[in-house]
């Protein structure tokens, strides 16, 4: 693994408290946004597919269900967060199969590491 490969890799690890804003967000079933009222967006949104969740005194707030496959991994992402895992990843990333072709990849949706499952030196 060439060192900008392995940066990149290690740049989509999170720990400790990244891992506990994340879940925040993950554990939802759908995605939530808020906006000032009357502002122009509120309209874009509604027509793609958001609902008004309620509307407060200065702001108006706005959620979509999440897709299943989304739902899906973020709900096996959060799993492992619960269960304590130390290193997560943010996001899905492409990992090098091969040493000698780099453009072999395969997509990884979740990694998660703990001290019972590193390798020992």
């Amino acid at each position: 693994m060439t060192e900008e490969l392995r940066a990149k890799f290690f740049e989509n690890l999170i720990t400790g408290d990244e891992i506990s804003q994340l879940l925040r967000l993950k554990k939802l079933d759908s995605y939530k946004e808020s906006f000032n009222n009357g502002a122009a967006i509120i309209e874009d949104k509604l027509q793609e597919g958001w609902e008004v969740d309620v509307v407060l005194k200065s702001k108006t707030k706005l959620s979509k269900p999440k897709p299943n496959d989304i739902l899906f991994k973020d709900r096996v992402w959060s799993l492992f967060a619960r269960l304590g895992f130390k290193f997560l990843n943010k996001e899905s990333f492409d990992l090098s199969c091969d040493k000698k072709d780099l453009s072999a990849v395969h997509n990884i949706d979740i990694l998660a590491k703990d001290d019972e499952n590193s390798a020992h030196n």
